[in-house]
């Protein structure tokens, strides 16, 4: 596959209402092959202003569906029933897509 074609795909993939259901199902899930990780790779690209506005708003709600505000240190710090690896965003997770998303203009 040559970057072009890589890159075509993510767009068309992104302004799919297969990327906009991927993102209610899970933001960040699965690794390396969900919206968040096309939007990243754009965003590092210098094509952040490419993503698709619909794509962008479903990663905003997405993210505000998050439970918590705080970032959990403690196994006490979260909700019960929350799984430390899977229900919160890591640092750099958050720090990511915080900087695709003021790129784009959130």
């Amino acid at each position: 596959m040559n970057l072009e074609s890589a890159h075509k795909q993510s767009l068309a993939y992104l302004a799919s209402p297969r990327a906009l259901s991927d993102v209610s199902h899970d933001a960040y899930w699965p690794k390396w092959d969900s919206p968040w990780w096309h939007m990243l790779l754009l965003h590092e690209m210098g094509e952040t202003k490419q993503i698709p506005e619909a794509v962008v708003r479903a990663m905003v709600a997405a993210v505000n569906r998050y439970p918590l505000r705080i970032f959990p240190f403690e196994e006490r710090d979260l909700l019960p029933g929350m799984d430390i690896y899977r229900d919160v965003p890591c640092h750099c997770a958050l720090g990511s897509i915080y900087q695709v998303l003021h790129a784009w203009g959130i």
